[in-house]
């Protein structure tokens, strides 16, 4: 298949502390930082702002950026330019009016998109080049859904109470996160908790809860060889067995099938 866009070259460091250099010239290149965890402060053509997990910062070339690491980073970082009409439109019309921060508010499916671009991280060969254009293509057509969501929407003042849960959850997801606590919390029901983040986010939360427990899983199984039980409390399950009913329920494979079929 032919992207709009073409890739130069992708990574992915863990636990990173700081940044070789403090600011950089974003050249001919576009360029795109994505957080799974830390966080940094950046100023980009005067744009002053710190980047948190599930953020994306995306640079059109030309511009110079500085950053600062605040707290150890896991993070993407890709470098990429318009290879056709297309590509050089989508870019334009994302970043509009000078936009250069993007909250993902469909975290499930960046996690997954993450997931499968880092087996092609630092590699040059074709074959990974062309995994990590097919994700990035991804990536940005997420974020131009998510902008297009934001355009159609009637003018509102946001829920604070349901960004608040949303933010609960991802930040207690992989311990006990229990959803009557998180209503009483807010002063409603866990009904109306239902109702409400199902009518801001288009899924209900307990289906979030596991959405972003097993994209964790999913990278256990394929990153490490921990155990059923130790991947079952690292995600916030009680027990291997449980885990395992749920993984198989929604994946609709088994754990150890999923391990084998996906193993790096």
């Amino acid at each position: 298949m032919h992207y709009p866009i073409a890739i130069r070259s992708y990574g992915y460091s863990i636990n990173k502390r700081r940044f070789v250099q403090p600011w950089a010239a974003l050249e001919e290149n576009w360029t795109m930082f994505i957080l799974e965890e830390g966080s940094f402060r950046y100023n980009l053509d005067g744009q002053v702002g710190d980047l948190s997990p599930g953020e994306v910062l995306l640079g059109p070339p030309g511009l110079v950026l500085a950053r600062e690491v605040l707290t150890p980073m896991n993070i993407h970082y890709l470098v990429f330019h318009p290879s056709r009409p297309e590509g050089e439109a989508l870019l334009e019309r994302i970043t509009s009016g000078g936009r250069c921060r993007f909250h993902v508010g469909d975290k499930a499916r960046l996690l997954s998109s993450l997931r499968l671009i880092k087996p092609s991280s630092d590699r040059q060969e074709e074959r990974a080049l062309a995994v990590a254009t097919h994700y990035l293509h991804d990536l940005l057509l997420l974020i131009m859904h998510e902008i297009s969501e934001e355009l159609d929407l009637p003018p509102a003042v946001p829920d604070a109470r349901m960004l608040a849960a949303r933010k609960w959850l991802e930040a207690n997801a992989f311990g006990e996160a229990q959803l009557m606590g998180l209503a009483r919390s807010l002063g409603i029901s866990q009904v109306a908790l239902t109702r409400h983040f199902k009518a801001a986010f288009g899924t209900v939360p307990k289906e979030y809860l596991t959405a972003l427990r097993l994209e964790k899983a999913k990278s256990l199984l394929t990153d490490t060889d921990f155990t059923m039980e130790h991947i079952a409390a690292l995600c916030g399950y009680d027990n291997g067995y449980y885990f395992s009913r749920i993984f198989e329920k929604t994946v609709k494979l088994r754990p150890s099938v999923y391990r084998r079929m996906y193993r790096l």
